[in-house]
């Protein structure tokens, strides 16, 4: 497996997939949220969709950490902006 450090240096690099990729290992093979979580947030921080997503369904579920409906937010209007569709649902959902 890549280290957290790899994919940061390669994040910087423009290669987010790696990132992405470590966090759906540990998300779909280890079930362990808590170990994908900081993967997805590199991805995310340098604009990965999809990650940004996932990050924030994180934030909204709490899955592992306290709920953050604010950052579940903030991570889905990124990701809808784009053109995320699930993010966008997700926004639409959960805006009074």
């Amino acid at each position: 497996m890549v280290s957290l450090e790899m994919c940061q240096d390669a994040a910087k690099r423009g290669n987010l997939g790696i990132a992405f990729m470590a966090g759906i290992h540990y998300m779909q093979t280890e079930k362990d949220l808590g170990k994908a979580f900081p993967y997805f947030s590199v991805a995310a921080e340098h604009g990965h969709a999809q990650s940004q997503y996932l990050l924030g369904n994180c934030y909204f579920e709490g899955s592992f950490m306290e709920k953050n409906v604010g950052m579940a937010m903030y991570w889905w209007e990124k990701a809808a902006a784009q053109g995320h569709k699930e993010a966008e649902k997700k926004l639409m959902l959960n805006t009074d």
